[in-house]
This record gives C-alpha cells, sequence and structure tokens, in this order.
C-alpha cells in the first residue's frame, strides 16, 4: 500500500514520471561533494601545519578523487548511463584535444600577459622574464594538482551539469536553441557563483571574479559543446590555471606561500586592470574563443554541436 508520505517522498525525489532521480539531484549531489571536500581538506591541511600552497594541492587531489567516486556512482545508478557519457569516450583523438586545449588555454594566457605588460599591470624585473629555476618536482606536483581541479570541475560543471540540463530541457520540449543556451549560461553562472566565496576570503572583487569566471565558463561550456568531450575544456581549463600560475606567477594563488612559479614577475594593478580578474583575461579569453571555433573546425571540418538535444551521449563515437 502506498501512503502519502511515501507518494510525496518519491515525487520529490524521482517525480511522478521519471525512472531516474530527478535532474536537481542528479546536479546537486556531484557539484555539492566538490563544493565541501575542497574547503574541508583544506583547512585540515592547514590545521596540520602546511605551507598554503601544500594544503591547497591536498585539497586539489583530495577533492577530484573524492568527486570521481562519487560522479562514478551518480552516473550509473542515479544518473542511469555510463561515467563515458559525460565525455569520456577516451581515444587519441581524445588526447590530441586535450594537449590542443592546454597549448590554447596557455596561449591565451601569454596573451593576457602581454596585455598586463602593455597597461602596466604586470611589471618584470629589467623588463624581461627571468627563469627562477623553480623546483621541478614541485612544479610537476603543480601540473598534477591543477590536472586534478580541471578534471573534477569540468566533469561536474560541463559534463553533469551541461548534459543533464540540455536533456531536462529538452524532455520539457522547449526548442534545441534554447535547450543548448540554458545549458550553457547556466553552467558558466553556477561556475562563476562558486567562485565568489573564495574571492571574499582573499580579498579580491567578487564582481570581477564572477565576470571572469563566467566568461571562462562559456568557452569551456562551448568546447563541450561542440566537441560533446571533456578533452578540449579540460585541457583549456588546465592550461590557463598552470601557465597563469606557475609559469608566469599573474594569479592569485602565485601569491600564496610555497606555491613554486617559472619566471619572475610582479602584478602591480588591481581592480578593472587585473590581469586574471579584469580587462587582460576578458580580452584574451574573447580571443579564446575564436581559437577554440578554429580548433574545432579543423579538427571536425564542421562548427555544428555534438552535445544536442534528442542524442544520447553515451552513443557517440570517440574523436579520431
Amino acid at each position: 500500500m502506498t501512503t502519502p508520505l511515501r507518494t510525496v517522498t518519491r515525487t520529490i525525489i524521482r517525480g511522478p514520471h521519471e525512472s531516474r532521480v530527478r535532474v536537481v539531484w542528479r546536479i546537486a549531489i556531484p557539484l555539492l561533494t566538490g563544493l565541501v571536500t575542497f574547503p574541508a581538506s583544506f583547512v585540515a591541511a592547514l590545521s596540520a601545519g602546511m605551507l598554503t600552497g601544500t594544503a591547497v594541492l591536498i585539497a586539489w587531489t583530495t577533492t577530484a578523487l573524492v568527486v570521481f567516486a562519487v560522479v562514478r556512482f551518480s552516473a550509473t545508478r542515479l544518473d542511469r548511463r555510463p561515467l563515458s557519457a559525460y565525455g569520456y569516450h577516451v581515444s587519441r583523438g581524445w588526447w590530441l584535444d586535450l594537449v590542443g586545449g592546454f597549448a590554447l588555454g596557455s596561449v591565451i594566457v601569454v596573451l593576457t600577459l602581454l596585455i598586463a605588460i602593455k597597461l602596466g599591470a604586470v611589471t618584470v624585473p629589467d623588463g624581461e622574464l627571468v627563469v627562477e629555476f623553480a623546483s621541478l618536482p614541485w612544479l610537476a606536483a603543480f601540473l598534477v594538482g591543477f590536472a586534478g581541479v580541471a578534471f573534477w570541475e569540468e566533469l561536474v560543471f560541463r559534463g553533469v551539469v551541461m548534459t543533464n540540463v540540455v536533456e531536462a530541457a529538452d524532455e520539457r520540449e522547449v526548442s534545441s536553441s534554447v535547450a543548448v543556451a540554458v545549458a550553457l549560461i547556466g553552467n558558466a553562472t553556477v561556475f562563476a557563483l562558486v567562485h565568489v566565496p573564495g574571492a571574499l576570503t582573499e580579498g579580491y572583487s567578487p564582481w570581477l571574479t564572477a565576470l571572469w569566471t563566467f566568461s571562462a565558463g562559456l568557452l569551456f561550456g562551448a568546447a563541450y559543446l561542440l566537441t560533446g568531450e571533456l578533452a578540449l575544456p579540460m585541457g583549456l581549463h588546465l592550461g590557463i590555471n598552470y601557465v597563469s600560475s606557475n609559469v608566469f606567477g599573474i594569479a592569485g594563488i602565485a601569491e600564496m606561500e610555497g606555491v613554486p612559479t617559472v619566471f619572475s614577475t610582479t602584478t602591480t594593478a588591481t581592480g578593472l586592470l587585473a590581469p586574471m580578474s579584469g580587462i587582460p583575461i576578458l580580452v584574451s579569453l574573447a580571443a579564446g574563443s575564436v581559437f577554440v571555433a578554429g580548433w574545432c573546425y579543423w579538427r571536425r571540418g564542421t562548427l555544428e554541436l555534438a552535445l544536442v538535444p534528442g542524442v544520447d551521449p553515451s552513443d557517440r563515437d570517440a574523436p579520431v
């Protein structure tokens, strides 16, 4: 016998006509896992007496492992799809997109640095970049750490969020263009909002942080829509984070104790001129959209969307 309470509970969790858990839970569970695990593990590492840079490195790695475990469970048990459907149809072409994304992300940061130097927002000793001979093992450790960040954030924000939003919009019989727009803007908005608390904690402008991370979310989301895979957005994400932080030292994290950088630079501007939250990065991300479109056209000969309503992502072929 079905009780009223059981009916209400089922409606909240699954909905009256859904065989899967409601889309809000399919999105919220992986997202909240990442948002809770990172600060908890970061605080725990700091409490153990570790340097700030080391603590954040441990927090990234821990979060990536926990999110992977949760999303693997969520994908098969709640979302009723294989983990690969989120964008892990791994092949030689998939790895090529990952490397290409890293290269494009690096170019975006180089362009950001050049704009920042031109605007006087960043200075370099004697007018030229000088290698600091940072510890190679620590540079490698931060590369792995940032790879973990790119992995879990792209898996959740692009893979889980965008895939489910596109499907949910399609199930509600909205047009394909509206479904894609909602998924793209929605993922970028959530991506921006989750970065605001960190900006407030570190004393950065929450508005500029939200603006540049929203723009980055649009770029990563567009890369996912065009390829249907997470390789390109992961590479972009990794390239932007690692090169800005550990190569040129123009990201905020480079100011943390224990964070190595390859070149010595000094950021002299804040606000709209700040290299990684103001005009320099915003202009570079706009240029990056052209780079991404060009890469996708070169790789696939078309700019048609690969993630579209009504097409099961599990049926996509691995990129060649």
